[in-house]
């Protein structure tokens, strides 16, 4: 063989040996799980999973959980975010599979525990970023709100909690990286096609104000989303669409959903949105007896109640068959729909697009299916052209709210018109 074709076979080699290498690599740095195994504490009250990476991290961790107090929480999971060298972990507390609070954690590239200050220049001007955020998007803030973090490939996750005392309210927003890059303090992928609509060039007064929704907004414009037969592997993406807005929704899930996504349906809850009944299995109602509509119905509810400790507020029957023979065996209201984005049958985003901007109106109550990846990537479009039209997206319940509609048990709702 002549020296030329060892030389070229030698380059091919190792041109060959650094693609795998950087594979690996990238591969590493999209999956984080490799950094650390989980590790679960179990006592007769408690259970709590964290994340083990046999460095000093994990004595940061255990100060925490070791102070973590077991009459207010029953229950403690975790994420685990690794992006640009920087390992962010977010724990959310758990009583009676209700959320009660957050925490956070941010650790550099030498397993050193930091602070937000350490990732952006100036922690004003970020709170100031997430006040025009929020008051964009119909979120209330007051004075005394802590704020958890968690850092994304593309966009940092800011939980905001509001205790007055009492209760505590959550509030979940994500501002991309390019809306920061004036404050962040590290180098990020930018995304090139991405168009900032924040500004600090005035200061957004914190809100205080208690005020109902029918007054804060106008029924003029406003509109309901409602999902139903979930949860699925798409809702997630389809609340972070949702979120990115301040846009609230109804989503109508499914007995054998739930029990498979338990997670998620606490999720849904957690970040502001309504959950109603869709029964256990998806049963046609009107051909079911009177004992098997109650067994569906009140089954799914019981499905429901062990995983939120909440009853359902609303019902939707599955193919929106309730005859009004039946409807005295609902004991919450029954909600229809105005307009049906189709997208079960079309499974085209852009076909569900077309349909929905060319039928709905304020008032209208609109039906989506969150199991489909056609659906998302409608709502992704969607969300923000309503916004720019001047409406609002709200839960059912607010949106009866806003109109000043009272619902009522056993009757049956197509739209706030």
């Amino acid at each position: 063989m002549s020296s030329n074709k060892r030389l070229g076979l030698y380059i091919i080699s190792l041109v060959i040996i650094t693609l795998f290498i950087f594979l690996i690599s990238f591969a590493k740095e999209s999956d984080s799980s490799y950094l650390y195994s989980n590790k679960t504490i179990k006592t007769s009250n408690l259970t709590i999973d964290y994340p083990f990476f046999n460095n000093k991290i994990d004595d940061e961790l255990w100060k925490y959980i070791s102070n973590i107090n077991n009459k207010n929480v029953d229950k403690v999971s975790y994420i685990v975010s690794y992006v640009y060298g920087y390992k962010s972990i977010l724990f959310t507390k758990y009583l009676d599979n209700k959320i009660v609070d957050y925490d956070s954690f941010i650790f550099n590239d030498k397993n050193e525990k930091i602070q937000i200050d350490n990732i952006v220049n100036d922690v004003q001007k970020l709170k100031e970023k997430i006040a025009i955020y929020s008051n964009i998007n119909n979120i209330s803030l007051t004075e005394n709100i802590k704020y958890d973090y968690l850092l994304k490939s593309d966009e940092l996750q800011i939980i905001m909690t509001n205790n007055n005392g009492i209760s505590k309210n959550f509030n979940t927003i994500y501002i991309n990286y390019n809306e920061l890059d004036d404050i962040l303090l590290f180098d990020y992928i930018k995304d090139i096609n991405y168009q900032k609509v924040l500004t600090t060039t005035s200061v957004i007064p914190i809100i205080t104000t208690d005020d109902s929704l029918k007054d804060k907004i106008s029924k003029d414009k406003v509109i309901a989303f409602t999902f139903d037969d979930g949860p699925s592997k798409y809702t997630i993406d389809i609340l972070n669409i949702l979120d990115a807005y301040g846009a609230k929704a109804t989503f109508f899930e499914v007995g054998y959903m739930m029990k498979n996504r338990g997670e998620i349906v606490k999720e849904v809850l957690a970040r502001g949105h309504e959950i109603g009944n869709h029964t256990t299995d998806h049963s046609n109602l009107n051909k079911l007896s009177t004992a098997k509509i109650k067994e569906k119905v009140s089954g799914n509810n019981d499905i429901f109640k062990s995983i939120t400790n909440q009853d359902f507020p609303l019902l939707r029957p599955p193919y929106g068959n309730c005859k009004e023979s039946i409807r005295s065996l609902i004991d919450v209201p029954i909600i229809k729909w105005s307009v049906d984005s189709r997208d079960w049958e079309s499974r085209n985003k852009d076909k569900i697009i077309e349909l929905v901007k060319k039928y709905t109106k304020t008032g209208d109550i609109i039906l989506f299916h969150d199991l489909y990846e056609s659906t998302k990537d409608a709502i992704e479009v969607l969300v923000p052209y309503f916004y720019e039209q001047g409406y609002t997206i709200v839960t059912v319940s607010e949106l009866f709210e806003i109109n000043e509609i009272e619902l009522e048990p056993s009757h049956v709702y197509y739209s706030a018109k």
